[in-house]
């Protein structure tokens, strides 16, 4: 059973279900590579390690206890003269929380064989961690590297949610011309290519740079995700009477309620 949707699913972008679709797609995508690529071209699966904005945290009550408690009473003599006191040796560490979560995301680097084994291209299928906070400045960061290098980078990005990050610069206006993205720099160019894709689009054959020796490969995203769909839980867990995540407005979501509708997925 396909997903009810012509292309990209909303509901599969709830970060319940995107982490099954990623690490999916990221798989497919390595065999379809390793299936097609000519000799002497090898597809890995690679991982980098991203750190996720600061988590909220409640402060360490023992720590602020020491700060506001009052101050202990003054010790005296006999006499009636204060008492000096040595301080106290202190012989155990205290502790505070460290607000920091490390993620580690798939993506995939065709290399040729043998020899030094350069990388040829890279391919990025981007999740929540690279559109926002300290996650997205690694991401960048690591996506300059490889717009400089003999590297060819094609990203991904079947998100509505987060920053625009891909290479494509932001259009003007306060709201982006399309749902989701695939940008293509090819090593070199002094352009990036890109597939901008609404909601109501199936999504499209994408072109796969290699050597100056072998044309470009297709991959076809929406057979993929059509195979990740039908053979992953979504259908199962996926509840299409709900709101997906993030929500869809105005036209988008009368299209989708009645899609959804006509799909037996949705009461009117």
């Amino acid at each position: 059973m396909p997903s009810p949707f012509p292309g990209m699913d909303p509901f599969l972008e709830d970060p319940e279900y995107w982490h099954d679709i990623h690490v999916m797609l990221i798989a497919e995508l390595s065999r379809f590579l390793n299936r097609a690529l000519p000799e002497g071209l090898v597809a890995h699966i690679e991982k980098r390690v991203y750190i996720e904005s600061p988590i909220p945290s409640a402060p360490d009550v023992s720590l602020l206890n020491l700060a506001s408690a009052p101050n202990p009473p003054v010790p005296r003599t006999a006499s009636g003269n204060v008492a000096i006191l040595a301080p106290p040796l202190r012989r155990t560490p205290r502790y505070a929380p460290l607000s920091l979560a490390a993620v580690e995301l798939p993506h995939i680097e065709i290399r040729t064989a043998r020899g030094q084994k350069q990388v040829v291209t890279a391919i990025e299928i981007l999740s929540p961690v690279n559109k926002s906070g300290q996650g997205r400045q690694q991401y960048q960061q690591k996506q300059q590297e490889i717009l400089l290098s003999h590297t060819h980078l094609l990203e991904i990005d079947l998100l509505r949610g987060g920053e625009h990050t891909v290479a494509v610069p932001t259009p003007p206006g306060p709201e982006l011309d399309w749902d989701y993205i695939v940008c293509l720099h090819r090593a070199g160019a002094p352009r990036v290519e890109f597939w901008d894709i609404d909601l109501y689009d199936s999504l499209p054959d994408i072109s796969i740079p290699l050597t100056q020796e072998h044309s470009d490969l297709l991959f076809p995203l929406q057979s993929m995700f059509e195979r990740i769909y039908d053979e992953g839980p979504f259908r199962r867990e996926v509840d299409y009477t709900g709101e997906p995540t993030p929500r869809l407005k105005g036209p988008d979501a009368a299209w989708a309620a009645q899609l959804l509708q006509a799909s037996g997925l949705r009461s009117a």
